[in-house]
């Protein structure tokens, strides 16, 4: 048993020594990705989207729905369930689906909002 006692320390600190490495080289990598702003599909439009009770949503004050597959993505870039943002005004980029449902959602960072786009496509 006296050979385990002397290699476990010097493991630990391989180990210990390994994640410090890890740690200094990938928080760069989420640092440099802040403040950086999307971008969107040429046929995305701009709108404030509140959900009701998914998939009911108001976009722009009017009842409109959410397709089956719809996808929302947040300021990260992470998807987001649409019964987190209920009952609240978001704006968004969106781009509808064939059947003219809102099929992919991005919510915008004030950064995006201020980039000017189409409100609403001409019916």
């Amino acid at each position: 048993m006296n050979r385990c006692l002397k290699t476990f320390p010097v493991a630990i600190a391989m180990a210990f020594a390994g994640l410090m490495t890890l740690g200094g080289v990938a928080l760069p990598l989420d640092a440099s990705a802040q403040g950086t702003v999307r971008t969107f599909p040429e046929k995305a439009l701009r709108g404030k989207l509140v959900v009701q009770l998914s998939p009911e949503v108001m976009l722009d004050g009017k009842p409109d729905r959410l397709s089956p597959g719809a996808r929302i993505l947040g300021p990260d870039n992470l998807l987001i369930l649409p019964s987190r943002l209920a009952g609240e005004p978001y704006m968004v980029n969106y781009v509808r689906d064939s059947h003219g449902l809102i099929h992919q959602v991005w919510v915008l960072t004030p950064a995006e909002v201020a980039i000017k786009r189409p409100v609403r496509a001409a019916q």
